[in-house]
This record gives C-alpha cells, structure tokens and sequence, in this order.
C-alpha cells in the first residue's frame, strides 16, 4: 500500500464512522474500532473553541494510539510551554506493537495539547497548538 491508498482507506474508516483498524498477520487477526476519536476534540466543538490566534499546529500522521511520552521512559515529549524545534519528536503513534515517532513540522513553544494521552486519533487530527517565534511567520 503507498500512502495516497492508506490516506483512501483512513478517509473512509472514518466516513464508515470507525475510529481505526488494525490487521495483525501470519495466523491473522482484525480489529475495527468504532466510536468517538477523541473526547477533547467532541469537546472543543461543543464549546466552538477555534485555533488559537496564529498558532501552529502538529496533526497526526496516521491513525493510532496518541502516547505522550515512550512507555519505558514516561518522559513527556510535548509537556505545555515546553519549546519545540521543527524536525522534534513531539509524541508517538501506537498502532498494534508499533509506535510511530510523529514529528513537529514547525518551531514554537506549545500553547496548548488538543488530545489526551493514550487517546485514539484519526488521520490528520490536530494534537498540539504551538505559538510561533518570532522569525517563523504562519
């Protein structure tokens, strides 16, 4: 599968009203999850709470586990107020047994986590609201 054929398949869980899917092989296994992605997000629409004012935001790369911290470690990686350079590791992705590292795109210093540790997030998600610096304009 490339990326575009995963993209396709995400849209449509979610269209489907499913949270995620997770294929375990060689004896084989499925899992569909359905149900509310995320509690904070339902939340945040129920208030209309908007991005904040020029805030950058880091969005899920995939659809998992959103993990805050490594489980061996339990060090945050995003802790509120915490500074973030672009290309920074901010929070894993635990789909199955795997965890996916996802990255900041942006630099700034983090205004506001959207979504709760160990919550399920869709594709694309908003996870974290981070106020620029100076020298990065939105």
């Amino acid at each position: 599968m490339n990326i575009e054929q995963i993209r396709q398949l995400v849209a449509d869980l979610t269209a489907a009203g499913l949270s995620g899917a997770e294929i375990d092989k060689p004896g084989f296994k499925l899992s569909l999850k359905r149900g509310v992605v995320s509690q904070p997000a339902a939340i945040a629409e129920e208030f209309e709470v908007g991005p904040e004012l020029n805030a950058l935001q880091i969005k899920a790369t995939g659809v998992g586990r959103l993990l805050s911290a490594h489980p061996d470690d339990g060090i945050v990686l995003a802790p509120e107020g915490g500074d973030i350079q672009a290309g920074q590791r901010v929070a894993f992705l635990a789909v199955g047994n795997l965890l996916l590292p996802v990255h900041s795109p942006h630099s700034g210093q983090v205004s506001s986590v959207l979504v709760a540790n160990d919550t399920t997030v869709s594709y694309g998600q908003p996870l974290i609201n981070l106020s620029p610096y100076d020298a990065e304009a939105v």
